[in-house]
């Protein structure tokens, strides 16, 4: 599968190829029709990666879920910072943080769970 196949929930490209070819999608939560639910100090993040082909009609879905807990936002950035939609937010800060942590782990969003 070349990167120009997969994609995060509503069309999102990836965003980066790591050396050793995991691919990475770093978007806000709020994008590329991510599902975000609230359970007390908990956010549960769902959405799908897709396969397109690009040489035949092929087509396939996985659907993806992250965990993100109070006590795994080990580092404290700052209060707000602006999201993609020119409003700030300090919620969309912590999760593309904490997603970044998952990744420096493990390059792909499907791994990002507690």
């Amino acid at each position: 599968m070349n990167p120009d196949e997969a994609f995060l929930g509503n069309d999102c490209p990836v965003t980066y190829v790591s050396p050793d070819a995991h691919y990475e999608f770093f978007y806000y939560s709020n994008k590329c029709g991510i599902i975000t639910k609230t359970f007390q100090e908990t956010l549960l993040l769902q959405t799908k990666i897709k396969y397109m082909s690009s040489n035949s009609g092929d087509t396939a879905e996985m659907p993806v879920s992250c965990v993100v807990t109070q006590q795994a936002c080990m580092y404290h950035l700052s209060n707000e910072t602006e999201s993609g939609d020119d409003e700030t937010s300090s919620e969309d800060m912590e999760v593309s943080y904490i997603m970044q942590s998952q990744n420096d782990l493990n390059t792909t969003f499907s791994l990002c769970a507690k």
